[in-house]
């Protein structure tokens, strides 16, 4: 009876034969056929890894996430796992757990540099007046704030609120942008659908959101590329459209100019006249292309505390 021989008793070859290096393609001899078996058992090796664990785009992305959790993280932004972050498809919905309303913001996969960016604005932002973050899903890209109202465009125009609290929604919106200068950082995207109004105990209370525009003071080029046609985002300040100077208070003065002249909020009462007159010099003012030539946020601001003096006088009896 004959019995094969095991692979590891067979006779190996001489140490000369089993060490020699593989020639050089110059010399035109091929390669040890021993190290092309190896080379192609790592490629075999290389390619089952790469399918098991997902490789090519969905590496890349695991990575891209990755590194944005951490860069929240950093900056104090709370991480929400999938299964707390996926809420459903709509944009208003309530927490199972608080029962509070809040809002999800869902960005697209390729948008994930947005989504942090205005999440470490938001967690650096925490202010009175400023909308609040709730957290982050980053597999989802999804980012929860509260419900903070209908937006000041429908406020206005389908609440009809009384002049006294118009004004005191638009004093509210000056003072939260003036505390956001002291923390250093401008808006840059001020406008009616940027600014939530709710009401709690009878009185209007406004929000300002959507900080993605939001950068340091002194930040320049916040767009991507310049943008020459300044009336297509009329109310952006044109140095931020055009990246010819650095954001500043004067920037989103020029945003609040646009909005106070667009929502109606000049056609003041017969009483209110004066602080009329002296509210729209500041909004031609403030309109002005070159920043050093508008006007500060102090200015409106007072203006707007006395004007808001004046309806609330003047205010008709039984009126909200």
């Amino acid at each position: 009876m004959y019995f094969a021989v095991p692979a590891y008793l067979q006779r190996e070859e001489p140490a000369t034969k089993r060490n020699k290096r593989p020639a050089s393609p110059a010399s035109g001899r091929t390669a040890c056929p021993k190290k092309q078996r190896r080379e192609r058992s790592y490629q075999e090796w290389f390619s089952e890894v790469k399918e098991k664990f997902g490789g090519g785009e969905n590496q890349r992305g695991c990575s891209k996430d990755t590194r944005a959790k951490r860069k929240l993280q950093l900056v104090g932004v709370p991480l929400l796992r999938r299964r707390q972050g996926s809420y459903g498809s709509c944009f208003k919905t309530v927490s199972p757990r608080t029962q509070e309303e809040l809002v999800i913001k869902t960005f697209s996969r390729d948008k994930l540099p947005e989504l942090v960016k205005e999440a470490t604005s938001l967690s650096k932002l925490q202010l009175p007046g400023v909308q609040r973050l709730v957290g982050v899903c980053v597999e989802t890209r999804q980012l929860i704030t509260p419900f903070a109202g209908v937006t000041l465009k429908d406020y206005m125009l389908n609440k009809a609120p009384s002049f006294a609290d118009a004004v005191s929604v638009h004093l509210q919106m000056c003072r939260t942008l003036q505390r956001m200068h002291r923390q250093g950082y401008t808006h840059n995207d001020i406008k009616a659908d940027n600014v939530c109004v709710s009401t709690q105990s009878g009185k209007p209370v406004a929000t300002v959101i959507d900080v993605g525009l939001a950068r340091p003071v002194g930040t320049k080029g916040l767009l991507s590329q310049a943008i020459p046609d300044t009336d297509k985002f009329p109310w952006i300040a044109p140095e931020i459209l055009k990246k010819t100077h650095r954001c500043c208070e004067a920037s989103d003065a020029f945003g609040l100019a646009y909005l106070l002249q667009g929502l109606g909020l000049l056609s003041c009462p017969s009483s209110c006249r004066r602080a009329r007159s002296i509210l729209i010099k500041w909004v031609v003012q403030a309109r002005r292309r070159d920043p050093a030539e508008r006007p500060p946020l102090a200015a409106v601001i007072q203006m707007l505390r006395a004007l808001h003096r004046e309806a609330a006088a003047t205010r008709p009896a039984g009126s909200r």
